[in-house]
């Protein structure tokens, strides 16, 4: 096979600044250069984004449950109180990116945050940080009750030696997609998290939606006995959405009021009572949903990750037809493709294991290597850093992402029947493997192994 290109452009799409950074609802700040911040009491639309993006206001936007990024904010402070918190932290232009703010002596440092290889939640985030941060005189960002300015406006300039010439917001959100991921457990002065295995869950149940919600947003609620399931319904809807918990509550307590339409008597003649229940609600599901490792749409793509529909036939042709193969380069495009951008990413062998096993996955890597696919750098630390990888491969733009009901598919036995007929996958095999052996693998994907794996997760 030959040497695949990659197909990367060094900018940015507006979609990913928006993925990355927006929280439309239910409110946002906005300001005009010099004056004060004033807050919209409505969902924050793409012209105002794109308004600040232009330099013509500032935007401030809340927080996501799951935060892809986030920064510290530092108010009136020499450069060298900047650097030594750097220094202190082990940041640096490799893993975060210094940016310039409208106020003298004003500074954001974003970073990319994990805890233990996994996305942490805004309260994570936040207690984490905390200790850190008030012993610094700083603040970091997202917060649970605080909008934030958007980066990349008017007087938002790169200050790092290596990024302080990228002009253009695409390009220098580009080059912070590139940044290392920052491990909050090495903040010191917080308290440890023990990291528990997650319980396993009935994924298709959790994730799973009965209700036209969109519809039940316009039209209120549509019966009597109507209101349980309605909030619930609501509940999972903006959890999905990355809603923060407390914004979801207030949400659906505030839609209910308004779009009742006479069918709730709890809610005239119990009204704190209802309040409650949303607020138990809404902690009992996304706790649930925490304790098992399950992420809101988003993060699930950034965390777990994704495929696009031409990233099958590469696999399937680069796998020459072979189903361990292709379950292994499956996962490790998926895996990739949110991280396209960086220039190297670390893998640990665990990682490799739980894709293929212990006894081949070694052999799959060497295949991909032989292929000029793959390569592997030599610079690890036992227990601390693994083994970066640089996947060479036609990436695409991730509106191609293969979903289902809005969210990534994870495995290759959910994708292939997707985009695949059983004749045109059977009849692609055919080019690398025996008749026999291309019946077996086309009736698994199409039967046996699609239906042994829930369809939601």
């Amino acid at each position: 096979m030959q040497k695949v290109k990659q197909n990367i452009q060094n900018t940015a799409t507006f979609d990913e600044f928006r993925a990355s950074f927006i929280q439309t609802m239910p409110r946002y700040s906005v300001k005009l250069p010099g004056k004060a911040w004033r807050t919209r009491q409505f969902a924050l639309h793409d012209s105002e984004v794109k308004k600040h993006l232009d330099g013509d206001l500032f935007v401030a936007s809340l927080g996501r449950w799951y935060p892809e990024y986030a920064a510290l904010d530092f108010d009136s402070v020499p450069l060298k109180t900047v650097e030594n918190v750097r220094n202190d932290l082990a940041l640096n232009d490799d893993n975060s990116m210094l940016l310039s703010s409208e106020s003298k002596d004003s500074y954001h440092l974003y970073l990319r945050p994990e805890y233990n290889n996994k996305p942490p939640t805004i309260n994570l985030l936040q207690s984490v940080f905390a200790p850190y941060a008030k012993s610094k005189g700083i603040e970091i960002y997202p917060q649970r009750n605080r909008a934030f300015r958007l980066p990349f406006g008017k007087g938002q300039d790169c200050l790092d030696f290596k990024d302080r010439y990228i002009q253009g917001w695409e390009k220098q959100l580009y080059w912070l997609q590139k940044k290392d991921d920052f491990d909050l457990s090495t903040v010191s002065g917080h308290q440890l998290f023990l990291d528990f295995k997650p319980i396993d869950l009935n994924q298709e149940a959790a994730l799973s939606r009965s209700i036209d919600v969109p519809e039940l947003l316009r039209s209120g609620l549509p019966g009597q006995s109507t209101r349980d399931e309605v909030q619930f319904e609501l509940v999972k809807y903006l959890w999905h959405q990355n809603l923060l918990k407390v914004d979801c509550e207030r949400f659906i307590w505030q839609w209910l009021q308004k779009n009742h339409n006479g069918y709730s008597k709890d809610l005239l003649t119990h009204p704190r009572e209802v309040q409650k229940h949303i607020q138990h609600q809404a902690t009992s599901y996304y706790n649930f949903m925490q304790t098992g490792a399950i992420y809101p749409d988003q993060p699930h793509k950034n965390h777990e990750g994704y495929v696009c529909k031409p990233d099958l036939l590469e696999i399937v042709k680069l796998a020459k037809g072979s189903l361990p193969r292709m379950r292994f380069i499956f996962e490790l495009v998926k895996y990739m493709n949110p991280r396209r951008h960086r220039d190297s990413v670390p893998l640990h062998r665990d990682k490799f294991v739980s894709w293929s096993g212990a006894g081949t996955y070694q052999r799959h890597l060497n295949y991909l290597e032989s292929k000029g696919i793959l390569k592997r750098g030599s610079g690890y630390r036992v227990g601390q850093q693994s083994k970066g990888i640089k996947l060479t491969w036609p990436y695409k733009s991730d509106k191609e992402t293969v979903l289902f009901n809005g969210r990534a598919v994870n495995t290759l036995e959910k994708a292939v029947p997707m985009l695949f007929t059983p004749e045109d996958l059977r009849a692609l095999l055919r080019g690398y493997v025996s008749r026999g052996t291309a019946q077996k693998t086309t009736q698994y994907l199409f039967n046996d192994g699609y239906k042994s794996i829930h369809i939601y997760t």
